[in-house]
């Protein structure tokens, strides 16, 4: 059980970290603008300081960014199987108790009633009129599934 446990904490921990920063830096060459944007907003919050959680809410676009490439990425297209507890009827088909289940992640994250222009990269989708990073589609980002 603890060897089990260790994995799941590399594989969740790790693996899904190295996987963000890789496709980060990737959108980062091809969106010269938006580095740009966010090493301005860095600068002008953090100065040569560290980053902690208390400046997230003044980088609302570094955030807007991390999600976005989550989005876009979609790292865990497949989540780790769940199963029913009880049975259960959705859009005319009966799915019974322990019934074993994958969600597809992408067809979240791709959604175009969710997610307009599902193909372009855009971080701003994330931005408020406030300039806050929240909102429905903030709500409905599962980049490591439904739980």
């Amino acid at each position: 059980q603890l060897a089990g446990t260790v994995r799941d904490f590399f594989a969740a921990g790790t693996e899904t970290t190295s996987l963000t920063l890789r496709w980060a830096l990737l959108y980062l060459m091809h969106y010269p603008e938006i580095k740009t944007q966010l090493q301005k907003d860095i600068d002008n919050v953090l100065g040569q300081g560290l980053p902690t959680m208390d400046h997230k809410e003044q980088l609302p676009m570094v955030e807007a960014f991390i999600l976005e490439v989550q989005r876009m990425a979609n790292i865990l297209p497949l989540n780790l199987p769940h199963s029913t507890k009880e049975d259960f009827w959705y859009q005319g088909y009966r799915f019974p108790k322990n019934s074993v289940m994958f969600f597809m992640i992408d067809s979240v994250l791709t959604d175009s009633d969710i997610f307009p222009e599902p193909t372009k990269f855009n971080p701003t989708r994330f931005i408020d009129e406030n300039g806050k990073c929240s909102g429905e589609q903030k709500e409905k980002m599962i980049p490591f599934s439904t739980g």
